[in-house]
């Protein structure tokens, strides 16, 4: 396809070293019971993970939302980074990739504008060039094929921000059936917006969070399925080709923000760490009856809006801590 310009095969490599670090970075969510030092910027949406491999290089998964991406806050993402990676200021961190699930603004834009905003820890200089990016992974639709509800100025901004500040990445668009790896973590595509496509060609989907491509990360004999905002559309078609051997994760990425009602994914995926993207207040006041679909298989349930969640991926076990919220007060 004319927008890949590496294959999938040679992705960067990275050394293994026996580690892996998995991060649901905390963001400013509606309806919590936080106390946000920036109440003014909250919604309902938005999502951000962080893999970070034993050479502390880091694969990011989708952003958030632009109400999401005030200063303190990108200021307080790059500091983040900073002291996960343990690179020092003045040298570049190693983003090996940055997938994004769909193009919805609440999965693109604060990386769009993150790549764009100035950066008061190193003299006004844009983050962006604090970071080696060298891949970029998708796979949206065309806005022609599927208007309704793609989110046409903020993915174009994400677009154009990554061809400004970074000319020669590159792009390869993720297709069902590929298989790649990354620091020892084996990932699998899943499922993306093609497998909806009628036999005449057209494209028919009625939520357009169903072109969210769903990836399976494997690592030390643990698992993680992303779902991004996968919808009942997607559930249907993925439903037809796997069963429990292929979707049986030990985490999974509740999807849509923990909206959707996708039983029959949650059935086979069973995760035993669900982890969702909003405030656990607006999720059991709000959306108690999805909760309840993947939280029957989950000894832990984790939300994204007090804390960031650690996830370590090392010698076949799995271990959480949390980190401080950006702007925690002391």
């Amino acid at each position: 396809d004319p927008s890949t310009t590496i294959l999938f095969t040679e992705l960067p490599a990275v050394e293994d070293t026996g580690s892996l670090r998995l991060y649901q970075y905390s963001l400013n969510y509606a309806h919590s019971e936080t106390d946000y030092t920036e109440p003014d910027n909250v919604v309902d949406c938005g999502m951000l993970y962080i893999i970070c491999f034993s050479d502390n290089s880091l694969m990011l998964i989708d952003s958030g939302h632009g109400a999401q991406a005030t200063d303190a806050s990108l200021l307080g993402l790059y500091r983040f980074l900073r002291g996960v990676t343990g690179v020092p200021e003045g040298e570049k961190i190693t983003v090996r990739a940055w997938f994004f699930s769909h193009a919805h603004g609440d999965h693109v834009r604060l990386a769009a504008d993150f790549l764009t905003a100035s950066n008061p820890d190193d003299a006004g200089a844009s983050y962006s060039e604090s970071f080696r990016l060298q891949t970029v992974l998708f796979n949206f639709p065309s806005y022609r094929l599927a208007s309704n509800g793609y989110a046409g100025d903020d993915t174009s901004a994400l677009k154009n921000a990554i061809r400004r500040k970074y000319p020669n990445v590159d792009f390869v668009k993720l297709h069902r059936g590929q298989q790649f790896s990354i620091g020892g973590a084996t990932f699998d595509v899943l499922f993306t917006w093609e497998d909806l496509i009628k036999p005449d060609g057209t494209l028919d989907v009625k939520k357009f969070n169903s072109t969210s491509t769903v990836l399976k990360m494997t690592y030390g004999g643990k698992s993680a399925i992303f779902l991004g905002d996968a919808d009942t559309e997607a559930e249907a078609a993925m439903l037809v080709r796997y069963g429990a051997r292929t979707l049986r994760s030990d985490i999974v990425q509740v999807a849509h923000h923990g909206y959707n009602q996708i039983q029959g994914l949650y059935d086979l995926i069973q995760g035993d760490i669900a982890l969702v993207s909003n405030s656990e207040y607006h999720i059991l006041n709000n959306n108690y009856t999805t909760y309840l679909m993947y939280s029957k298989y989950a000894s832990s349930v984790l939300y994204a809006d007090d804390v960031t969640w650690e996830l370590r991926f090392e010698n076949g076990e799995l271990t959480q801590t949390s980190h401080p919220r950006y702007d925690a007060q002391e």
